[in-house]
Order: structure tokens, then sequence, then C-alpha cells
């Protein structure tokens, strides 16, 4: 047997050109191989792509077939870096190509840095290369046909893929503030990759993003066919990165915020209808804080937002989650003092800005598929809170809520329902709790059970502020109704509600204006579909209002309103629906006042007026406005200590100057608490007494016909007081002449006029009425005494009549004297006046009544004789004119009455003279005439007779007219006049005491 020597021997020729050609092999692997490859990857990158290479090593075994590339450099000239890897080792199994199989062992990449720059919207980094690298493959296009059909996949095996150091440099500069990161891929293992039917492999992959996040993947894949399936877990992802890459074009600030997620993928590309299934989907987003440019607050926050054990399959279309946890967020909303909403800013800066004059195109026909089934099974929110600041008001307003809510089985399938419950919390004072159901599709439908307990109305503070100076102390709303909003049904509530213990503070003058221990509301029906709203009951318990009229007549409710912070619009009205233009039908079924009160003070008043109502009780009837009906008002409450209120009316309140009855009575009003309002008036205190109103006031068509009956008992007026603008009467008189014998005055004040003339005013229209009374009664004082007795001749009794000279009462005078008495006994308060009165035909009848006397004294004198009366009564005025010394004499005056003889006769001288007979009756006569004319009286005797007379009717009225003396007053002598008939008149006048 041939020796091992004896072999290569006589085999030295093959041998030696074995080993030449294994030299040259080798030399051809190990030196030209690599100078070739680093030769021409420098030639190709720079003729291709423009790029500079920098290879420090490359190493070839041609006997291993383990290729090894060390620390290449990529660089665009001016743009910089574009790759650097420290290694590249690839362990291709040459004997495979028998297998007609490319297949690497194992290849191996490490330290490697990409870098990637995106320097405007169409100029990066791969489309620069690539449009270099298009640009100078025309050559090779125009030369090489490539089919169209396809080769099929190439048989490749790559048992073991590890990357790792491989950092990913990031630059974005399109922004307006420049994004740079860095991914770190920290180890990442594919086994088993190939193209080969059926064959997967086991694969694991870890990156670094900033912040501390990992991305962990494990999983295989088939190439041959397309499939594929793993897990992925990301872990602490930051959202620091995304917002700072978004910053310029988000209207907020990511400051904080991490994401976990898990998820299984199964994605079959094996068919003509993919088959993909996302699984054991659960997400959590932790630590969420954003906050609006130009804030210093977060306007968001979030514990945690957490999606469970959720599925989406294709082509199943269905996505499916088991529950989504909402803990710990808090949503601050602030209105700005522009009136714009932070959070409504923020929506409409990320909405993109559409043209509408750019129309959509038209979608092209697609395969129908099947609808998405879209459920998820529990939404748990729990400890959220939600706050809104509004500063744009002078106070700034800011309400704070918790918010715990549930709802279960939700799903986008037609005609779901999901039930739902919520509690919120407010800060400031109550909760709002729901328990009801939610569809969404096809419509969205909500009912629900709604309870509102303890909310504190004080929470509304600073808007009150903008238009009231008051201050809400104390209150709080509750309700309990049913909540109802579908197509049918815009929005309906049915319920009842209550607010209690109101307290609400006049700032100005620092005491209670409004208070109320509740205001219940039983059975209240809102529908916006019927737009009315039904109110079965309203119950007012312990309401209070505090009225006060300041000195320049304003009120202190007027008074506690801003001015020009109202301004109501003109065009809108209580019932008038904006939406729809038709009237708001209200109804009330009654509304009762349980124990209310008042507190009134009138300061525009010379001495302030002040008066309390209390225990106002009663019902207001049913009342609609769509009816005519006019509602029923019966109301009762105490006045003061021991005044009684009553109301009894009827009125339409949305209609109330077309047809209403208001019946008001007061009753055992204490009168000096009147007083203010009676200085103002009338100048006049009031000392004591009561008084009851009757007010009746009737309204038709705007009309108003009202009668004010006013009962006053034991009136007795006070004190003068100068008051500007009151009335110039005799008070004292009006009140004397209208109390009856019981100290009573019962006056009828009838009031009417036009509510619609912008000219009527009701308070002057009251004042002008009782002024034209009291005028025409004191300026006829004695037409009311006449019709106290029954008759129309009050002028009679103001007077009675005298025969000049004489004192004595005529039988006619007798009468109306005694007519006078009978009034004056009906009116205890008048006084009568009486005055002594005489006139000039007294003088005259007093001289002839004193010289009929002394006629008569002489008569008497005279010695007894059977002389004729005429006889002697001549010689008895002969007497007295002869005592008179009067220049004429008795003689001179005889020849007046004596006819002389006829001396024109032709025989006169012949014939004797004969005298005259004395007409003595006229001779009589003239002498009582010339004595009557020279007859003295004196004023004493005048006085004396006014005196006599004044008398005489102060005793008739006494003795027989039943007056006392002290209601009978002596005033001033007067002239008096003469009537007609030449009677003298003695004038009455009334007076008070």
């Amino acid at each position: 047997m041939a020796t091992l020597k004896t072999l290569i021997h006589t085999r030295r020729r093959l041998l030696s050109w074995l080993g030449g050609l294994l030299l040259v092999y080798a030399l051809l692997g190990f030196f030209v191989l690599p100078w070739l490859v680093e030769s021409q990857l420098e030639k190709i990158l720079q003729e291709r792509l423009s790029v500079t290479t920098n290879l420090e090593r490359v190493y070839f075994n041609p006997f291993s077939f383990n290729f090894n590339v060390e620390q290449l450099e990529l660089a665009d000239p001016g743009q910089g870096s574009l790759l650097k890897l420290g290694r590249l080792q690839v362990d291709f199994q040459a004997s495979r190509l028998v297998l007609l199989k490319l297949q690497f062992a194992e290849i191996i990449i490490s330290d490697l840095d990409i870098y990637y720059t995106r320097s405007s919207v169409d100029d990066d980094t791969v489309s620069r290369l690539a449009e270099r690298w298009a640009n100078t493959a025309q050559a090779l296009t125009n030369s090489t046909a490539v089919s169209s059909e396809s080769a099929g996949l190439i048989p490749l095996e790559i048992l073991s893929l590890t990357l790792s150091d491989i950092q990913t440099h990031i630059v974005d500069e399109v922004p307006l503030t420049p994004f740079s990161t860095t991914l770190s891929l920290a180890q990442a293992q594919i086994n088993g990759f190939s193209t080969l039917p059926d064959q997967a492999g086991d694969n694991e992959l870890s990156i670094n993003f900033e912040q501390g996040a990992r991305l962990n993947w494990s999983g295989g894949f088939t190439v041959n066919p397309l499939d594929f399936q793993g897990e992925i877990a990301l872990s602490n992802f930051s959202l620091l990165p995304v917002g700072r890459y978004l910053q310029d074009d988000l209207p907020f600030q990511l400051d904080e915020g991490h994401i976990n997620l898990s998820l299984y993928y199964n994605i079959d590309l094996s068919q003509a209808q993919p088959r993909i299934l996302v699984d054991r989907i659960n997400l959590d987003v932790n630590d969420f804080s954003a906050t609006q440019l130009g804030e210093a607050a977060p306007f968001a926050l979030a514990s945690r937002l957490a999606l469970y054990d959720g599925q989406v399959s294709i082509p199943q279309n269905r996505a499916e989650f088991a529950s989504l946890s909402l803990e710990g967020i808090e949503l601050n909303a602030i209105r700005s003092e522009a009136g714009l909403i932070n959070i409504q800013e923020m929506v409409d800066a990320l909405l993109p800005v559409t043209d509408a004059t750019v129309q959509a195109p038209e979608e092209a026909s697609a395969q129908p598929v099947d609808p998405w089934f879209f459920s998820l099974a529990d939404v748990s929110i729990e400890n959220n809170r939600f706050s809104f600041v509004d500063n744009s008001i002078a106070t700034p307003f800011s309400i704070v809520t918790s918010i715990d809510a549930g709802i279960t089985g939700i799903d986008n399938q037609a005609m779901t329902r999901f039930p739902l419950s919520a509690k919120l919390s407010l800060d400031s004072g109550g909760t709002i709790e729901l328990d009801g159901e939610l569809q969404v599709l096809p419509t969205v439908e909500f009912s629900s059970a709604i309870n509102l307990a303890d909310i504190a109305i004080n929470v509304a503070q600073p808007y009150v502020d903008e238009f009231a100076f008051l201050d809400l102390l104390s209150g709080s709303l509750a309700l309990d109704a049913n909540l109802a909003v579908n197509p049918d049904q815009p929005f309906s509530l049915r319920g009842g509600a209550e607010l209690t213990n109101v307290e609400i503070l006049d700032r100005q003058l620092n005491e209670t204006l409004f208070s109320m221990s509740g205001l219940g509301i039983d059975t209240m029906s809102l529908s916006l579909a019927d737009n009315s709203i039904d109110i079965s009951e309203i119950t007012l318990q312990d309401f209070f209002a505090r009225v006060l009229i300041n000195e320049d007549g304003s009120s202190n409710i007027g008074g506690s309103l801003k001015a020009g912070e109202l301004t109501p619009d003109p065009e809108t009205t209580l019932t008038e629906n904006t939406n729809t233009g038709s009237p708001l039908e209200v109804i009330v079924g009654q509304i009762n006042l349980q124990n209310a009160s008042a507190n009134f003070t009138d300061r525009n008043l010379p001495l302030p007026f002040s008066a309390n109502i209390q225990n106002l009780t009663g019902t207001v009837q049913g009342f609609a406005s769509s009816s005519n009906l006019a509602t029923e008002i019966h109301l009762e409450g105490q006045v003061d200590e021991f005044g009684l209120v009553q109301i009894d009316s009827s009125l339409n309140p949305f209609n109330f100057t077309t047809q209403s009855q208001i019946d008001v009575n007061f009753s055992n009003i204490d009168m000096p608490s009147m007083t203010p309002y009676v200085i103002k008036f009338a100048g006049r205190e009031i000392a004591e007494g009561k008084v009851d109103l009757e007010l009746s006031y009737k309204l038709l068509n705007g009309v108003m016909n009202a009668n004010n009956q006013l009962v006053l008992s034991a009136l007795r007026l006070g004190d003068r007081i100068e008051q500007a603008g009151a009335m110039d009467l005799p008070l004292d008189l009006a009140v004397a002449l209208l109390k009856d014998g019981n100290g009573v005055i019962d006056l009828e004040v009838p009031i009417s006029g036009d509510v619609n003339d912008p000219e009527f005013n009701f308070g002057p229209a009251i004042r002008r009425a009782i002024t034209n009374i009291l005028t025409n009664l004191v300026a006829a004082p004695f037409r009311l005494l006449g019709n106290l007795i029954g008759g129309d001749d009050g002028a009679s009794l103001d007077h009675i009549r005298f025969l000049p000279g004489r004192s004595d009462i005529a039988a006619p005078e007798q009468e109306i004297l005694l007519k006078l008495s009978e009034a004056l006994k009906q009116r205890p308060q008048l006084l009568l006046e009486i005055a002594s009165v005489t006139a000039p035909p007294d003088e005259l009848a007093l001289k002839t009544l004193a010289v009929d006397a002394d006629i008569e004294t002489e008569l008497q004198a005279q010695p007894a004789s059977d002389d004729s009366l005429t006889t002697r009564r001549l010689a008895a005025v002969e007497s007295l004119y002869a005592a008179t010394a009067l220049q004429e004499t008795l003689e001179q005056i005889r020849l007046l009455y004596t006819p002389q003889p006829d001396t024109a006769s032709d025989d006169a001288s012949t014939q004797p003279a004969e005298s005259g007979q004395l007409d003595t009756l006229a001779y009589i006569a003239d002498l009582r005439e010339r004595l009557i004319e020279e007859k003295p009286v004196s004023n004493s005797e005048l006085i004396a007779l006014g005196a006599s007379r004044r008398n005489r009717v102060v005793e008739f009225l006494s003795s027989r007219g039943g007056i006392s003396a002290p209601r009978l007053l002596e005033v001033d002598a007067l002239v008096g006049a003469v009537d007609e008939d030449g009677w003298l008149v003695l004038p009455f006048s009334l007076t008070a005491q």
C-alpha cells in the first residue's frame, strides 16, 4: 500500500496546482475581495448617492465565508453623517448553495448610528438619497428589462440576526422649533428568518426611548406565507418628546405623562383578505399634565387613564374592551376677561381650517364590508374633578366638582341602552346624582332620575355682584326629578324642587332684603316639545321682604341693582321661545303663602314711617298663560300689633290690565303710624285713631274704576307741621264734619283712569280724589249737615233771619234751628259759631220803636178823659215834639196839613174868611216821622241788639235743640246783610273741637 509520502510524490503536480489555486483563492478572498468591496462601495456610493465613505476595515474569510465590516462611516457633504457602523459580521453557509438556498448562520450588527434629518416638508435624508439614486439609475433602467412577473421569493434563511447598540438620531427642522431625539435599540434577536414555507423563528427586540421608555417585542413571523404574531410591551413612554416635537402646533404644553401599552397580535396576510387579531390590549396613561401656553397652572391632569383587556379583529371588524377606567382626572376650564374659554380656544386651534368652496372628491366604489362592532363593557370614572373659573366678571367666579360615574354595556348597536350612574360633589356644598340609561344609536336618547341635594346658592355670588349690591348669605337648592332627552322630547324634566333657608343681604344697608325658610315646588313638568312648564303647587314659607323708600323717593330694591347692568331686550319677552317663536305656556296649579312678612319704611316723609306685615297666609289659585280665566287670590295677615289685612282678588297675571278685580281690606290699623303720610299730604300729625280701609280696583281693557272706602274710628288730629306741598285745608273741620255720633268717619274715594295712558299715575290720582272731596266738603259744610237729616236743603241751615230792630226768632227760623240741631247731634265734633249781627236797618227800627214807646208813655201819662184816642195821640205827639225844640213850630207844621180858603173869588172882599179842616192823622204821622228822625240811637243799643239775637239763638239751640252750650261759640260781631224780603241774615259757621 502506498504511503502518504508516496502519494504526495506521485500527485505532486496536481497538488501543486491545487495549492496554487488555493493560494490564489485565499489571496482573492482575504485581500482582493475586501479591497474590491471597499473600492466599489465607495465608488458606487459616490457616483450614485454623492456620499463620502470612510471604511476602516473589510474582512472576508473565503474558507468560512465569514464577512466583517468595521468602522464604516457614510456622510453627505454639507449635510453631515448618514451612518456610522461599528461592526457588521455575516456568517454565510456556502454549503447550502448545493440546496439552492441562501443561508446565513449568523448576522451581527452592532454599534450602529443612523442619522435622519428632515429639512423641509419635501426634503429629508431618505428622500434626498432616493432621488439621487433614481437620477443616476436612468442608464440602468434603459438597458435592463425588468420583468413584471413575480419570480417568487428567493430561498433565504437567517438562522440568527443580532442587533445591538443601535442608535437612530432623528432631527426634524420643519417645525418652528427644531426637534431632535435618539432611539436606542439595546438588543434585538431574530432567529430563524426564512422565506421558505411555514418557517418561523423566535424573535426579540428592545428599543429605548427618551426619559427611560422602553419598547419590548417578542414573537415570530413567517415570510412564506406572510404571517406575524407576537407581543409588544411599551413601558414608561414619556409624552414629553411628543410634546416637544408638536410644541409649535399644539396650543398647550405637555408637562408630564407616561404611557404603558401591552398587546398580543396575529397578522395573517396569506389570504386574499388579511386576517388581523390584536388581543389582550391594555393601555395605561399615568401622571398626565398639560398647560395652556402662557398659563402657569395646568388645565388638564390625570392620575390614570386605563383601557383594559381589549381585542380588535379584522375582517370580523370587532373592537371589544372589558373596561375603561378614568382616575384622578382634573380638568380646569378658565374663561378669560375677553369671555373666551381656554378649552374651547385650544379645541378651535387644533381643528383644521377648511375651505368651504373645496368639494370633497367622490369616493370610489368599494366592496361592501361588514360594519364595525364596538363594545365597552364597563366605564369607571372615579375621583375626577372639574373646575371652572370665570375671569370675565369683576369678581372671578369659581366652582369645583368631584365626579364619580359608571357606564356599563356600551356598544355601537342600534337601540342599545347603557345603564349610567353619576355623582357630582361640589366643593361649595351639595351633590348632583344621576341614575338612568343612555342610548346613542340610531338617535341620542337619555332618561335618568336626577337628584340635587344641598346645592349652595351662594356659589353664584360673583354673578350677582355683576348687577346688584346683594350678598347671598345662605340658601340651598334641592331637586328630585326625572330627566328625558329624545327625538320626540328635546328636553323634559318632571319632579319637585325646594329652595331652603334663603337669606339675601342688602350690602349697602347691611340688612336682610329677602329671606324665606322654604320655597317648595311640587310636581313641576318642563317640556321643550310642548314648550310648556306646568307646576302643580308652589309653597312659600316664612317669606320676608324689607322695603325701604329713601328720602329722594327711590327704593332699596331699586337701589340694590347696579345702574345700566340690566338692559332687557325689548324684542324678548318672558314667554317667548327664541327657537320656535311660539309662546311658552306657563301653568301653575296653586301658590301657597305661609307666614309671610314684610317690613316697610318710608323716609320720603317729614317723619319716617314704618309698618310691619306679619303672618300673611293664603293661596293663589291656578292660572295659565293660555287661559283668559282670572286666578283667585286669598291672603290674610297681621299689620303691626293689632291690624289685619285681607286680600281677595281675581286677576290674570299674564294680562293684568284686561280684566282684573283687586279687593284689599285693612282693618284696625293704628292711625298714628300714618302720621308721616298725613304730614306730607296735609301738614298735620295724627294723635290717635284707627282705620279700616277697603280698596276695590276693577280694570277692564285698561280702564280702571276704583273705590277706596275708609272707615276711621276715634280719629284725633295732632299738631300742625309745616310741610311744603301739603294741602291748606281746615282738616279739623273736615274731620268733625265726617265724624258721626260714634266718632267714626266713613269716607268713599272713587278713582278712575286709563292705566295705559302714560300720564296716568296712581298715587297722584288718589291724592287728587281725596283733595277734591275735602275741598268740596269744607267749602259747603252745611250741605253735608242737610244730607244727614235726609234732605237736600243743607244750604238753608247755614243762617236764620231776624226782622230789623228785633231779636225774637220767628217761627220759620225756629224750624231751621231745630233741623240744624238734629244735624249737629250727628256730628258731635262740630262747633257752631254764632256772631252778634246788626245791620243799618236796625237803627231806623230802634228809633221807630223808641218813639212809639215814648208816645205810648205820654198816652199813659195823660189824665183820664173821654177824648178819642186820635185826640189824645195828637196831644201826646205834639207834647213830645214841643219838647224837642226843633226849628219848625207846630203851627207851621199844622198849616202843612190844614187846607187854606180860596182867595181868587171876585167877591172875596165882601165875604168873611173861614179856616180849613186839619188832616189830623197826616199831621200826627208827620210829627212821628220827625220825632223818629231826631231820635238818637247809641252804639251800645245796637250791640245789645246783636247780642240779644245771638243769645236768643244760643238759648233756643240749648233748650229746644239739645245742643250743649260749649258747642255754641261766640265769634266777633259782624254787620249783616238784608235779604230781598227786608229780613236781616244771621250766618252760621262751623269749626271743630
